[in-house]
């Protein structure tokens, strides 16, 4: 975990979100279009301002154009990240282990495991530790390292 700088909070993130993030931040390259996307709206909402003195036609031709480009951004943007993704496929691969073997089936493992199979593997000092560990009043997640 610490080699892939996760943090226990983000191991319960939404998966695509996980490697999202991961993957943007270990990309050499800006993965992110929200400037550029910004420097759009304003370039766009200068030319609705010329278009409000010539025709309505002409303002609505604007509108849909800005929004043809701002989607094609979107697009570019989201392949970039699919292209990022095969490029460091090595990381993308390990945090897709990491969290399917700690969430199975992308739900937490008390869901999937029984009691008695940590009991079984731990013993009697499994018990002990839950109750070290545990707080019930606290609704925070635990995370036990046995």
């Amino acid at each position: 975990m610490d080699n892939l700088r996760i943090s226990h909070a983000e191991l319960f993130a939404k998966q695509h979100a996980l490697l999202s993030k991961k993957v943007t931040e270990n990309s050499e390259i800006e993965v992110n279009f929200e400037e550029k996307m910004h420097y759009l709206k304003n370039e766009f909402s200068e030319l609705k301002a010329i278009a409000k003195k010539t025709d309505v036609s002409f303002v609505n031709a604007v509108n849909a154009q800005e929004r043809k480009q701002l989607k094609g951004l979107e697009y570019l943007q989201k392949r970039l990240l699919k292209a990022e993704k095969k490029r460091q496929k090595e990381l993308v691969d390990r945090i897709i282990l990491l969290q399917n073997e700690l969430l199975p089936n992308q739900s937490l493992e008390e869901r999937q495991l029984n009691f008695s199979e940590y009991y079984i593997a731990y013993g009697p000092s499994f018990i002990q530790s839950l109750k070290e560990a545990l707080k019930p009043l606290d609704l925070n997640f635990t995370i036990l390292e046995l």
